[in-house]
């Protein structure tokens, strides 16, 4: 008695494959191009409401100068530093450190189309906030294509 297997479903598969990406991308961020950490990496929740994809990210104690979002070939880019902390009063020394800092880099996969146009991100009580509008679905309009006569 043979048995045969069924192929996974293509969503499984691209499923699979955002997470082996993630983890890759988890790995070099670790140990950076020339075996350096990358620092760390703020926890990040991506969700959609209302026409919009939203991205929150936890990011207390960084300035909105330090950081840089961008958006290239459908992944949300966002990336900056946080400063060591400082002693809190001259003389002083810490005893214990376990906020992270230094620079960051975190890689957000955003599935279909955007209004790059009219994105915002904005930083309030530690959370960046990036609302990424959904563009309009494009199937079923059709768009005319004007036919020349050429001259001969």
């Amino acid at each position: 008695m043979t048995t045969s297997r069924r192929p996974r479903a293509l969503g499984d598969l691209v499923a699979l494959r955002r997470e082996v990406n993630q983890l890759f991308e988890r790995l070099l961020e670790a140990h950076g191009p020339e075996g350096r950490g990358a620092g760390w990496r703020p926890a990040a929740d991506v969700f959609e409401a209302h026409g919009r994809v939203v991205a929150v990210l936890e990011l207390p104690g960084v300035e909105p100068g330090s950081l840089r979002v961008t958006f290239e070939e459908r992944e949300l880019c966002v990336s900056g530093e946080r400063r060591a902390p400082r002693a809190p009063a001259a003389g002083a020394s810490f005893l214990c450190v376990e906020r992270p800092h230094g620079r960051f880099r975190r890689r957000l996969p955003i599935e279909g189309p955007v209004d790059l146009a009219l994105a915002r991100a904005w930083l309030e009580n530690g959370l960046l906030v990036i609302e990424l509008p959904r563009l309009r679905e494009r199937r079923r309009h059709e768009t005319l294509i004007p036919v020349e006569r050429k001259s001969e």
